[in-house]
């Protein structure tokens, strides 16, 4: 919920994930060319990618979607539907349409799902050899926030997403991780960047103690880690 709270500061304060989009969209133009049919992008949230690939790609049909109501953020040609990706059966939410995309894609959003609910629902709604292009993260994720709330989500390792899809089918083309910091000026800083992004496991009530904030400081200089991981994967 409090990324869904988050939503009109996300996009200027996101730019770990701006540049996981770009790297994304890189990546996968190098592979796949920049032409689809019909793509399906879950976990859109208030349509950073979605415009993006608007933009650079040539789509004939492009549906986005979030389990919050971002209707008001997308306008047409670009489609918006508000569901749980991890409902089963999920085609149930596509009753009234071609349910089947050749590419599916999705930007920093799959680490709340769990992945293999989400990748077995996923193939249901795969056209024959569709792709996907998915960034996560891993699990040093926000490792300073971990350290001192012993909070976190349940981030998993690259190669267990391989092992996933490589078990439902898929054929893993590229998949690579990597781990970005940002330094803050103070402490306060740090955490209003988690708030203003809204990314964190943190519930919107949690009690910020002064002993975290100078740990964050003298432990951790201010610096947030980042573990960006892409998988780039086709069914067969």
């Amino acid at each position: 919920m409090h990324f869904y709270q988050a939503r009109s500061s996300y996009h200027k304060a996101a730019h770990i994930q701006d540049g996981m989009q770009d790297r994304l969209i890189d990546e996968m133009i190098k592979l796949w060319g920049d032409r689809f049919d019909r793509v399906f992008e879950f976990g859109a949230g208030g349509g950073m990618l979605s415009r993006k690939l608007a933009k650079t790609l040539d789509i004939k049909e492009l549906i986005c979607n979030d389990i919050f109501d971002f209707s008001s953020d997308f306008a047409s040609p670009i489609k918006f539907m508000c569901f749980d990706m991890q409902d089963t059966p999920i085609l149930k939410h596509f009753s009234y349409q071609n349910p089947h995309f050749d590419l599916i894609i999705s930007n920093a959003a799959m680490q709340w799902m769990d992945a293999k609910i989400l990748f077995s629902n996923i193939t249901s709604i795969c056209a024959k050899n569709a792709k996907i292009a998915i960034t996560t993260f891993g699990p040093q994720n926000l490792q300073e926030i971990t350290a001192l709330t012993s909070l976190s989500l349940d981030y998993l390792k690259l190669d267990t997403l391989n092992e996933i899809l490589k078990n439902l089918g898929f054929k893993i083309l590229y998949s690579k991780d990597w781990i970005e910091s940002i330094s803050f000026a103070t402490p306060l800083d740090a955490i209003r960047h988690l708030k203003l992004t809204g990314v964190n496991s943190l519930s919107p009530n949690f009690y910020i103690k002064k002993s975290m904030l100078k740990s964050l400081e003298y432990d951790f200089k201010n610096t947030l880690t980042y573990h960006p991981i892409i998988l780039l994967a086709e069914k067969y």
